[in-house]
């Protein structure tokens, strides 16, 4: 079937330029037709092999050498017939001197045939090299003629072999056999055209398939390894649930009947209400903080298991009733709810005046001052490297200084506080302070952690420490200041000097001497 064969488009092309060149070779014939007419009566000469041109060359120079030889061998006989009347030396006397006019005419010649003899060469010289560049055109031509009429007789043979003859009707079937190829070859393009698209369709759709493909498998190993990772983290959840007791606590009936949702809005609704009371244990924020990872689900059951042990470690077990973290703790707020109230009708009972409180803290801190100045008159006459002397400097905080102020003299400007059965004596310390200076940021701390801070002297000191290095004066002992030396030097006077006054109360107090605890650092 024509149709089905392959190779009839490259046939086709094969033929179309085998035309082009017959019709080349046609226009080359017709165009040189004279000169290839001319050239026909020396094709023995041009069919002469071209490798023996260097031997045709160098017989050829050897001829004009021998040609040259015999034509000066000629002009010297001649010179020598001409002269041999000359060469008669009975007047030779004469010759010399009244002849010098011949010479100079000899010589004139002489110089005249050198330069005849030189423009000689110089035109043999020219002819030669037109000689080789017309022979190596001819050769050129001849190799491109014998081409030609090679190409011509093989488009002859294979115009015969293909049954075209060359004749008045040849152009006709040519152009009707060239509408019918050209009008399969449309028609095989067109079907080569369908079949690349079909074919790109195929593939296009065969990459979206390899690509639903590979997504499939990923979600299917993500889903594998979620499914391996949830086994293994139930595992560990079980394993974790029986070393701690609280098994009976996930297996509640109900929860079996739940969907996820509910679930998770249940644990999130148990982390928030324990967040709350966790606020304050820096381990079980820890865990708290690790149990917030959607990827580790059985860290909330770690968490729930650390809640629970902490309260059965610090708590009564008569108040937990239940081995619910949550309940556990929703007990313990009634319970403690209970015993702040019960506190509070004690501290009413057992109140205290904001100025006796602002009075026994003013004078704790004046008690430590005289202390440190104690300390400060020991510690002028420690010197080590370039320090000539170290003090202490302690200062109350301004804003506690203002809270003690308010305290003292401004207490029934702030009745509504300490009056309140609401709170509590530290929580009203609290609330005033944060009335007081509003600009500070108490974070998450609730306001008793806040006022029992209040009630502590050492958190309204603000001390420092100072060295003296001579010429610079006093400076603060900072990391920038001192060389390492000098700060280890500075912090062991203090630590002996704080040591020295701990022996000297402690002798007041017990009335007898001891052994000074100074001498260890002598190790």
């Amino acid at each position: 079937n024509l149709l089905a064969d392959d190779s009839l488009a490259d046939r086709v092309d094969e033929i179309r330029e085998r035309l082009d060149e017959a019709q080349e070779a046609a226009r080359f014939v017709q165009q040189f037709g004279n000169q290839l007419a001319k050239l026909e009566p020396i094709v023995s000469v041009l069919q002469s092999d071209p490798e023996q041109f260097e031997q045709l060359k160098e017989d050829y120079a050897y001829s004009q050498q021998m040609q040259r030889d015999a034509r000066q061998q000629a002009f010297a006989l001649t010179e020598v017939v001409q002269r041999r009347a000359h060469f008669s030396y009975s007047d030779s006397a004469e010759m010399l001197s009244g002849n010098s006019d011949l010479n100079e005419k000899l010589r004139e010649r002489l110089e005249q045939a050198e330069a005849e003899r030189t423009r000689a060469r110089e035109a043999l010289r020219g002819h030669a090299a037109q000689l080789s560049q017309y022979n190596q055109v001819l050769a050129s031509l001849k190799s491109s003629y014998d081409t030609k009429k090679e190409l011509l007789n093989d488009l002859q043979r294979e115009l015969q072999d293909i049954g075209v003859r060359a004749d008045s009707g040849a152009e006709e079937r040519a152009r009707i056999r060239r509408d019918e190829l050209h009008a399969q070859l449309s028609n095989n393009r067109s079907r080569r055209n369908q079949l690349e698209k079909a074919l790109t369709f195929c593939e296009a759709e065969m990459d979206n398939l390899t690509r639903k493909l590979r997504k499939l498998e990923r979600d299917y190993f993500e889903m594998r390894e979620q499914v391996v990772t949830a086994k293994a983290g139930w595992c560990a959840v079980m394993r974790m649930v029986k070393d701690n007791g609280v098994e009976r606590r996930l297996h509640r009936r109900e929860l079996a009947y739940l969907s996820a949702d509910d679930l998770r809005s249940m644990s999130d609704k148990a982390l928030g209400a324990l967040r709350l009371a966790v606020a304050d244990n820096e381990h079980l924020r820890d865990v708290l903080r690790m149990s917030e990872d959607p990827k580790r689900p059985e860290r909330k059951i770690q968490f729930f298991v650390a809640v629970y042990q902490h309260l059965r470690e610090r708590i009564r077990q008569d108040i937990i009733r239940t081995d619910d973290p949550v309940e556990a703790i929703e007990q313990m707020e009634i319970e403690l709810s209970r015993l702040t109230e019960e506190l509070t009708s004690r501290e009413q009972k057992l109140a205290i005046s904001s100025r006796s409180v602002a009075n026994i803290i003013r004078k704790t801190i004046q008690r430590e001052q005289n202390r440190i100045r104690m300390l400060n008159q020991g510690l002028q006459n420690v010197s080590f490297g370039q320090v000539n002397s170290v003090r202490l400097n302690v200062n109350v905080r301004e804003t506690h200084a203002m809270l003690l102020d308010v305290l003292s003299e401004q207490h029934e400007q702030h009745q509504d506080l300490f009056n309140s059965n609401r709170l509590t004596f530290s929580e009203a310390l609290a609330k005033l302070y944060q009335r007081l200076n509003p600009q500070i940021d108490m974070g998450q701390r609730t306001p008793q952690t806040i006022g029992e801070e209040l009630l502590d002297y050492r958190n309204y000191l603000e001390m420092e420490v100072e060295v003296n290095r001579g010429s610079d004066g006093w400076l603060r002992a900072e990391s920038g200041a001192l060389s390492t030396g000098e700060a280890i030097g500075t912090g062991m006077s203090i630590l002996v000097m704080v040591v020295q006054s701990w022996e000297d109360e402690s002798r007041r107090l017990r009335g007898k001497d001891i052994s000074p605890c100074r001498l260890l650092f002598l190790d």
